[in-house]
């Protein structure tokens, strides 16, 4: 019963809410009208109203927890919940409120509530509290998709990036575990799973694909979404007891993650612990979920691709040993492998220009550079590969010669994208090549020279012997004998000019032995400073170390006195010249030198301070002939003869000069090192008086194919006393020598036409009679380059051309020796 006054029954009759009051204990004992109004339950109840009956059955207990709670401890008491309503038949939200009344002594006499309907208002506020819910959601996802896009730029690990799609998914969804399993190969491998347990993430990892293989496995072999919404109760999961009790969960939604081709990347499954079927709201987060784990693992793993590829690249770049490059024809930037620092001296990294195209062909030599622009562009253009040459400038200011052999790479829709190519440095065969050149172009005339020698050798031997012979009978002091006498000196000359042909083409004989290099320029020093003259100062370096050469002295210093000369025309009226000398070895000979050897070698340097030579003729200045100077001034033969001599000693000549900066000639020699391993060569003693009487008792066997050297050694030998017999060849010699016993000496010419030379012929000849004397002459010096006066077998040797004194004088010596 209610101890409400009646003005207070009135106005609770009066109000439009469900008015209420209580005892002390928490029994309703009074409930206006309304209450029956709205819910058709009577509120004229004995005792005390049961308004629980009205209360939606899930609402009850947390209701009257509540209720208990606030009369134990005296305090308002405000819920929730959910009352039936007689005219819908539905349940409807109230909000209930209640306060206790104390009396004098603080004591609770009475409870006095309201309750009030607040249903169209809560839905009303549920309604935007899930669209407020539903925006925070997508502005999650946005989020999550820029730090990916960010991750992936600053090219985070795989499994960090899953990480952050899984935290993310957890956290913007209640009471959801998330997990991403990585399909490689016909097998799930973990990818993230941060909320599952870890014994459940190790006992998958590294299960089969396949029907039947939980919720994940079925789904990555279906290609298409598995939805379990009771784990106990599925089919799916019955044969794996073990990992559903380590699972630990009830619902498990797997949804394959697709690339554009449908192969399966990995799959994304959501778990609860409950029972759970997905809301059209949960499906479309899963696809789009899928849609961030695809991109993730397709650009991570193109990432990883193109890692991949530039580690093979560069490795392949640095193996190699020419320079690799790539050029982006979307961005106009170059990339170049470490060989641009290591051969060039450039380094990429330093050198923005480099970098961009166009201003890296400044490095290209200003006169190939349109040309190369060109070869490239059109390459480019076609999409062809192409094959360079140009110079290309290094870190030292000076050019190498290169050759760029690119290829272009097109992109997707068959355009040119990149340019990938190597540029070798060829300037060593270029070198060689050129020294190729040289060495060909000096051994053709080598060939010519040697070939025209033993002809003009035939002819000047007549000259001078009839020459001499007319200087010897004729009147002193008449003008007959001067002109003999200067067709004998012209001779001479010419027989000069012959030997220093053969100097250049490397076939005189020269007479080598061990030369103590310094002794021979300090013995040299007082003869060089008068060919230099007074205007002019030397300076001479001489190393410590012992600088031996096996070489010819004379020829040595005839080079040495030649390159002084040389120096004195080139400074003028003035100026310094300097020879110094050094022991130099050569690991890998990679300088302007004229030759590859390896070694040591002795380096006879000598510079001078006069006008240089320019770049163009510098490479002809060893050609015969070749000269600067004067008509009348000098034949171009000197530097020729100084090749030669070093070539023939197994040497090599460089040359450094510029015009206005002087000229600096070394010679290299090999270094002379074992005495005993060599040969003697020395020349076997001559008589120093020679016998008379000989030719008288003589029969000289002349065997000589030119018919005008024939005649004219009749003659000669004949004056001289000698009985001769001839002959025009081997063969023809052989037969006399059979027919005539009596011949004791033979004098043939080494090179004839026929089986048998002069050389076989003195060997028969000697089989047939062990007593004979032998002479051997020839035009071509290389056939006597091993004979000084005799040669192993006892035969002397005469080169051509030769005074009538000089031939009378190795007959005799020749008669003179015992067989």
């Amino acid at each position: 019963m209610s101890s409400l006054t009646d003005s207070q029954l009135a106005m609770a009759e009066a109000l439009p809410s469900m008015i209420w009051t209580a005892t002390p204990e928490g029994v309703v004992d009074y409930v206006n009208h309304v209450f029956e109004d709205y819910t058709g339950e009577t509120a004229d109840q004995p005792g005390q109203i049961d308004w629980l009956s009205v209360v939606h059955p899930d609402d009850k207990a947390p209701t009257l927890a509540i209720w208990a709670k606030c009369i134990e401890s005296s305090t308002p008491y405000r819920t929730e919940f959910r009352i039936i309503h007689k005219a819908s038949h539905a349940y409807r939200w109230h909000y209930v409120a209640a306060s206790p009344h104390f009396n004098e002594s603080g004591k609770v006499v009475r409870w006095y509530g309201i309750t009030t309907d607040i249903h169209d208002s809560k839905l009303a506020h549920k309604a935007v509290e899930q669209a407020h819910q539903e925006l925070r959601r997508l502005l999650a996802l946005q989020e999550l998709e820029t730090r990916l896009l960010e991750q992936i730029s600053a090219e985070h690990g795989l499994h960090d990036i899953l990480d952050e799609i899984t935290h993310t998914v957890d956290q913007i969804i209640p009471d959801v575990c998330s997990s991403i399993l990585l399909v490689e190969n016909g097998h799930l491998r973990h990818g993230s799973a941060p909320s599952l347990p870890k014994k459940y993430n190790e006992m998958i990892d590294g299960f089969p694909v396949g029907e039947g293989v939980g919720s994940c496995g079925t789904a990555a072999a279906r290609g298409r979404p598995v939805i379990v919404s009771d784990i106990l109760a599925d089919a799916l999961w019955n044969q794996y007891p073990d990992i559903t009790r380590a699972l630990g969960m009830r619902a498990c939604w797997s949804t394959p993650v697709l690339n554009t081709d449908n192969k399966v990347l990995a799959t994304f499954g959501m778990y609860y612990a409950r029972p759970m079927t997905p809301s059209p709201e949960d499906l479309a987060l899963i696809e789009r979920i899928c849609q961030f784990v695809r991109i993730v693992i397709e650009r991570t793993r193109y990432r990883e691709q193109a890692h991949a590829h530039e580690a093979r690249f560069r490795a392949i770049a640095q193996a190699s040993g020419d320079i690799i490059w790539e050029y982006n024809l979307n961005t106009s930037s170059m990339w170049y492998s470490e060989g641009m620092q290591h051969v060039f001296g450039h380094d990429p990294a330093h050198d923005a220009e480099l970098g961009k195209a166009l201003l890296a062909t400044k490095y290209i030599h200003e006169d190939d550079r349109d040309a190369a622009l060109t070869a490239l562009e059109s390459a480019t253009q076609k999409g062809e590969p192409c094959e360079i040459e140009y110079r290309w400038l290094r870190a030292n200011g000076q050019y190498a010669h290169v050759v760029n052999r690119t290829v272009v790479i097109p992109g997707k829709n068959g355009n040119p994208t990149r340019v990938v190519g190597s540029i070798a440095d060829i300037t060593e065969k270029k070198l060689l090549e050129e020294q190729l050149r040289h060495s060909q172009r000096l051994e053709a005339v080598g060939q010519l020279t040697s070939g025209i020698a033993h002809d003009f050798n035939n002819l000047l031997t007549i000259v001078l012997a009839n020459a001499g012979q007319l200087a010897d009978e004729l009147p002193s002091g008449s003008q007959q004998q001067s002109l003999a006498a200067m067709m004998k000196t012209a001779a001479t000359k010419g027989a000069g000019l012959i030997r220093n042909l053969m100097a250049f083409s490397r076939q005189q004989e020269l007479h080598a032995r061990p030369v103590h290099v310094n002794s021979l320029i300090i013995d040299m020093r007082d003869l060089i400073k008068h060919t230099l003259g007074t205007h002019f100062s030397l300076h001479v370096h001489l190393q410590a170390n012992p600088c031996i050469a096996f070489i010819d002295p004379s020829q040595l210093e005839s080079a040495l006195l030649n390159l002084t000369a040389n120096a004195r025309d080139a400074m003028n009226d003035a100026g310094a010249l300097t020879i110094r000398t050094a022991n130099v070895r050569f690991d890998s000979l990679k300088t302007s030198t004229k030759s590859n050897n390896k070694g040591t070698f002795v380096m006879v340097e000598v510079s001078d301070t006069g006008s240089g030579i320019d770049t163009q003729i510098k490479e002809r200045i060893f050609d015969p002939f070749f000269t600067t100077k004067e008509v009348g001034k000098g034949s171009g033969l000197g530097l020729s003869m100084v090749y030669g001599f070093v070539k023939q000693s197994h040497g090599f000549v460089d040359i450094d000069s510029r015009l206005g900066h002087g000229t600096t000639l070394r010679l290299y020699f090999p270094l002379y090192e074992n005495t005993d391993s060599l040969p003697s060569h020395e020349p076997q003693p001559t008589p120093e008086n020679t016998p008379t009487g000989i030719a008288e008792t003589i029969t000289v066997l002349l065997v000589e194919d030119e018919p005008m050297v024939q005649q004219m050694l009749v003659q000669q030998l004949t004056r001289m006393g000698y009985t001769v017999i001839t002959a025009n060849g081997g063969e023809e010699g052989l037969h006399k020598l059979k027919e005539h016993p009596e011949i004791g000496l033979l004098f043939t010419d080494m090179m004839m036409p026929g089986g048998i030379d002069g050389y076989e012929l003195a060997k028969l000849a000697q089989q047939h009679n062990p007593t004979i004397r032998v002479v051997l002459s020839s035009g071509y010096s290389d056939k006597l380059a091993d004979a000084h006066k005799r040669t192993s077998e006892g035969y002397w040797v005469l080169p051509k051309p030769y005074l009538r004194a000089e031939l009378s004088a190795v007959l005799k010596n020749a008669l003179s020796q015992p067989a």
